[in-house]
């Protein structure tokens, strides 16, 4: 498979201050490459469907999972594997990892699935990577989908043991994707499971609302041009801190999403920069050697690339760095993460039932999405769950939409202005449209 994956570096401003200390804040994207007129088959998928069947998933929410489970199966190819295994506090392996061309007995067996007790999260989880490990290649995509509506309450239940081996499980090419239903899952591990395992996360408040978040996992998998996506930004003279607080650092770098034809993953660093003696008023053609940006990717042939960047900004004096205008790309990144962690704030002071914190914290995303749809219509959103003073909702809805905005896949087209209606998103792939309320059907 041939790459055209292209590096590109954004700054705020295009210089830096002169006789200062100050930061230089960098947007850096790699564009994944133009959907190929004749668009190659997609790599194959191995996927560990795995779904919650304790008692408190009687009904309708098994149902609507099972469901979901159905329409996935029946989306996949001949080329494609896939098992399912369900879960209480005891751990079935329903359909063994097979060709997804035995839809029909696979189908079958989902249907029987029937409601239980407890919830062994991690057992299910764990048989599920276990069903995967005979048939994962560098030239496929193998992903555990794993839905619960509760806390796990039996077998392993540590929240930092569980993403402990949701990491190392992806270190050896399986990655894991969440799903939370309703109220009463633990969404601080469901998040830290899909942060961690290179996946994504996804939360339905009903269980009507979790096949929108399973075709767009489904239509993301089918449109990937790279994985395994690292940045790291190296300066020998600076220090460097990511903004994107929810990657996770590893040896190669900050993890990223996956990377789709005609998309963008994105990371936001900021250098401190100490100019001081540069940049005079006698003197303003000097030059500051910022650093390098690394970024890793394997194709989806398996194949592992790096590619390089290096920073060079010039130094100029307070009147004419002042006089520079904001890259509105890169202000509008930064505005993004800013509300990200007012929401995290905001989520910690619900846990807490500081609702009068709360309440401030919404007004200033508020204020920041003055010019700003999507953020604006967040804010509506939010402030209207605050009022109802429900805690366990408000906090799943802070915190997947905190996630989406640090990790959410881009365009890679030229920037689309920030007052652009969201309307407009109906044209993006489902994997790019934002939403107002993560817990809800768009």
């Amino acid at each position: 498979m041939s790459t055209k994956m292209t590096l590109n570096i954004q700054t705020k401003k295009s210089a830096v201050l002169a006789g200062h200390t100050s930061n230089v804040t960098i947007l850096c994207k790699l564009l994944g490459e133009d959907t190929p007129a004749n668009l190659p088959a997609r790599s194959p998928l191995n996927l560990a469907l795995v779904l919650d069947k304790s008692g408190s998933m009687s009904g309708m929410p098994l149902n609507e999972a099972k469901k979901c489970a159905i329409n996935i199966v029946k989306q996949l190819t001949d080329q494609d594997k896939v098992c399912v295994v369900a879960y209480d506090d005891n751990v079935e392996v329903v359909s063994q990892i097979t060709s997804a061309s035995h839809v029909k007995e696979i189908t079958h067996k989902i249907k029987a699935i029937r409601s239980g007790g407890m919830t062994n999260l991690h057992g299910g989880w764990d048989a599920g990577v276990k069903q995967l490990q005979g048939c994962t290649s560098d030239d496929t995509v193998s992903r555990v989908l794993l839905l619960s509506d509760g806390n796990a309450n039996a077998g392993i239940s540590d929240t930092a043991e569980i993403v402990h081996h949701t990491a190392a499980a992806l270190d050896k090419g399986i990655s894991t994707s969440t799903y939370g239903l309703g109220e009463r899952f633990n969404e601080d591990l469901m998040v830290q499971m899909g942060n961690v395992g290179g996946g994504s996360s996804y939360y339905g408040e009903t269980a009507d609302d979790l096949d929108e978040p399973f075709t767009t996992e489904f239509d993301l998998l089918s449109s990937l041009c790279a994985k395994n996506v690292y940045f790291d930004f190296v300066s020998p003279h600076h220090s460097v801190k990511c903004l994107n607080t929810q990657l996770i650092r590893k040896e190669k770098g900050f993890q990223t999403g996956n990377l789709p034809y005609d998309g963008a993953v994105w990371v936001v660093f900021e250098l401190s920069v100490n100019a001081n003696g540069n940049g005079e008023e006698d003197n303003p053609e000097q030059w500051m050697d910022l650093g390098t940006l690394n970024v890793q990717y394997t194709d989806m042939d398996g194949v592992t690339h790096q590619l390089s960047k290096s920073l060079r900004l010039p130094v100029l004096p307070t009147k004419a760095y002042t006089d520079l205008a904001d890259d509105e790309e890169v202000a509008q990144r930064i505005l993004e993460l800013e509300v990200s962690e007012l929401q995290i704030m905001a989520k910690e002071a619900a846990r807490r039932h500081a609702w009068d914190e709360v309440d401030n914290l919404l007004k200033r995303v508020t204020v920041l999405g003055a010019d700003n749809e999507w953020i604006a219509e967040i804010a509506l959103e939010m402030r209207d769950l605050a009022e109802q003073r429900n805690q366990q909702v408000f906090m799943k809805e802070a915190m997947y939409s905190s996630r989406s905005m640090q990790r959410r896949q881009v365009s890679s087209a030229a920037y689309i202005a920030s007052d652009m209606s969201m309307d407009m998103d109906d044209e993006l792939p489902s994997f790019m449209r934002r939403k107002k309320r993560q817990g809800k059907k768009r």
